[in-house]
């Protein structure tokens, strides 16, 4: 298959994929829409805000699964950790410190401060994102 034939193809499969994909997301919001109330009734029975509940509806088993995202105030947990140290305890016990630096700060630091860094700095590569334009289109 000549090249141009393998991006006429992926033009025609991407175009063929949003259409499967809105589709998609019409059934599954009609099948959200469909269980909810008994979803909720689950979730209200067994005080869960978040994890899985299943009902049988109409000879299906209906999983519904809301992760759990937690965040912490770190201004808090800075006072708290401050405070077991005032106490003369240790916060390493129960808290884990991690220290962020941005990638953008980093670029902006002196030689002298990247260099100290740069032992702890791991630059590990994602995942490739090919795009594919005609030549005869300007950017």
């Amino acid at each position: 298959m000549k090249f141009y034939d393998l991006i006429s193809e992926k033009e025609t499969l991407e175009e063929r994929l949003a259409i499967i994909e809105t589709d998609l997301a019409k059934i599954n919001a009609n099948i959200e829409a469909a269980v909810a109330d008994a979803l909720f009734t689950i979730r209200e029975a067994q005080g869960k805000q978040t994890g899985a509940v299943s009902i049988n509806h109409n000879g299906f088993i209906i999983t519904q699964t809301i992760p759990k995202k937690v965040t912490w105030d770190q201004e808090k947990i800075k006072d708290v950790v401050s405070r077991i140290k005032s106490a003369g305890d240790n916060p390493d016990l129960w808290v884990k410190t991690e220290y962020k630096i941005s990638e953008n700060d980093y670029k902006a630091w002196s030689e002298a401060v990247r260099s100290a860094f740069r032992p702890a700095r791991t630059v590990t590569p994602g995942k490739p994102k090919l795009s594919i334009k005609s030549a005869d289109i300007p950017f």
